[in-house]
């Protein structure tokens, strides 16, 4: 019996890395940009919440909407969000093309992306994830799988 091969991707780290104009995290101007400190971003939200994220057991916007008032009063949740996706959409045109020979191999690729319904059209669009994929899909973390763009 023969079965078919099958490749599991990450995309953060794996096809997107970093900002697309210079590879460097999304985070790097947030504090000029959006007046949001990095660090209390890092203690406030990502190191008691995002375990808890990734795996669906808490909502990324809820959280913010907790988190984000003490670090920058006037920054909308969803501001932020599209800040951070935005800054972390970077493909790596190399493992793109790898993906492409692995399909046409007859391999199905499959990627997980960021939590929730809240992955975006820069890391899942024509050129992004859904391109590593083809026509396999991608599955959030949140362990509900997505098929194609739009998303939601």
């Amino acid at each position: 019996m023969t079965g078919k091969l099958c490749l599991m991707l990450d995309v953060d780290g794996v096809i997107v890395n970093g900002r697309p104009e210079d590879g460097l995290s999304w985070a790097t101007d947030i504090a000029n940009d959006l007046g949001v400190d990095p660090a209390g971003l890092q203690k406030a939200f990502f190191e008691p919440h995002w375990p808890d994220i990734v795996i669906g057991r808490k909502n990324l916007l809820d959280v913010l909407s907790v988190c984000l008032p003490a670090l920058a009063l006037f920054v909308r949740r969803q501001d932020l969000v599209d800040y951070w996706f935005k800054g972390d959409s970077a493909l790596d045109d190399a493992a793109l093309l790898e993906c492409d020979q692995l399909r046409a191999d007859g391999v199905s690729i499959f990627s997980g992306d960021k939590p929730g319904a809240y992955e975006s059209e820069f890391s899942y669009g024509p050129s992004g994830s859904s391109r590593a994929c083809g026509r396999n899909g991608l599955f959030s973390t949140n362990r509900r799988q997505k098929t194609r763009p739009p998303i939601f």
